[in-house]
C-alpha cells in the first residue's frame, strides 16, 4: 500500500437550509461534496454511495466525481502503475518486491 497523495479537504456539504453539515454525518447519508488541495488532486469533488452494484449482490459501492470548473490536467489521468507514494516516492511494485523480501 502507498500514499498516494497528501494535503487537506475542506467539506462542503449543506442541507435543504443552506446550513453546513458536519462531514461524518454526510458520508453516513450517502453524499458528501468536499474540496481537495492535496498535491495531486486539486478542486471540488462528490462522493455518492450506490448499493446494489452491477452484479446486484447488495454490495456497498462509492462513486467519486470531479466537480465542473476545476484545474483539467494535459497529460491525462495518471497511470496507477506507475502511481508513487506521496511519502516515500516509490511505485507499488516496489513496495510489493520490498515486501516480499525481493
Amino acid at each position: 500500500m502507498i500514499v498516494w497523495d497528501h494535503g487537506t479537504y475542506e467539506p462542503l456539504s449543506h442541507d435543504r437550509e443552506g446550513r453546513p453539515v458536519d462531514f461524518a454525518e454526510s458520508l453516513e447519508r450517502g453524499h458528501a461534496t468536499f474540496r481537495l488541495s492535496g498535491a495531486k488532486l486539486h478542486g471540488e469533488y462528490a462522493l455518492t454511495r450506490f448499493r446494489g452494484g452491477r452484479s446486484g449482490d447488495g454490495e456497498e459501492a462509492w462513486l467519486l466525481v470531479k466537480r465542473a470548473g476545476g484545474r483539467a490536467r494535459a497529460h491525462g489521468a495518471p497511470d496507477p502503475r506507475r502511481a508513487r507514494s506521496a511519502k516515500s516516492g516509490r511505485t507499488l511494485a516496489q513496495v510489493a518486491s520490498h515486501a516480499a523480501g525481493e
